[in-house]
């Protein structure tokens, strides 16, 4: 029962989200056509909007104004109700038994961490992460001719939101990979610097998945020295 809540939790999550990305689009849209820019990002918008509206530096018309001020309402009612959805995602996963071992992994974060769960539940329908990476579609192509086998671009199979969210966490960790010190830290740098960092990147995230599946059906904890031998 309470995979299905998380998964319902999380499908709500998804569509209030498009719903704020599409909002914040439609803000800098207006905006725009009276030469107000927004920066990158859409806390720098909320930040900006609220000033601009507060002292109408910009000389806004008064349509235009009471628009932006009805769509920045609209906006932060948005957030409080995701906000809300993703303590209640949190509260359900704390009573999971490993839901804090899996927060250990590197690149799962609270909202990684529900989704692989919820997905996933006990992970014993899988022999191996191997098998659980495939699933995913985290794993190359394969095509054959004469003898020699050639590695593709990945897969894309499965669950494509649990591997976006995946990719996502791991370049997260790719990010400051440089300056890491460890095992996890070199082994990416030099597989970054053969074969690129995008390909790091999925490589890593392929690498996650099969150590949450570890994880998640063992009582192992986290180890970087064993994961990244």
């Amino acid at each position: 029962v309470e995979q299905q809540d998380i998964k319902a939790l999380r499908c709500v999550r998804s569509r209030l989200v498009q719903n704020r990305t599409a909002m914040v689009n439609q803000i800098r849209s207006l905006a725009s056509e009276s030469g107000v820019i927004f920066s990158v990002g859409r806390l720098q918008l909320q930040a900006s909007l609220s000033r601009i509206l507060a002292d109408n530096e910009h000389e806004l018309s008064h349509t235009l104004h009471h628009l932006l001020k009805f769509l920045y309402e609209d906006l932060c009612v948005l957030n409080e109700k995701i906000n809300q959805i993703e303590r209640d995602i949190k509260a359900l996963c704390q009573i999971q038994p490993r839901y804090n071992a899996l927060l250990s992994i590197p690149g799962f974060g609270p909202l990684v961490t529900a989704s692989f769960m919820s997905e996933l539940g006990s992970g014993h329908q899988f022999k191996n992460g191997r098998q659980l990476s495939a699933w995913c579609g985290l794993v190359p192509s394969q095509s054959s001719s004469g003898g020699k086998v050639r590695l593709g671009s990945i897969t894309k199979n499965g669950s494509s939101e649990l591997r976006v969210l995946l990719i996502h966490g791991a370049r997260a960790v790719g990010r400051f990979a440089s300056k890491r010190d460890d095992r996890l830290g070199r082994w990416f740098n030099a597989l970054a610097l053969r074969q690129g960092r995008h390909k790091a990147v999925v490589a890593l995230a392929n690498k996650i998945a099969r150590i949450g599946w570890r994880i998640l059906t063992s009582n192992d904890n986290f180890d970087v020295n064993k994961a990244f031998a």
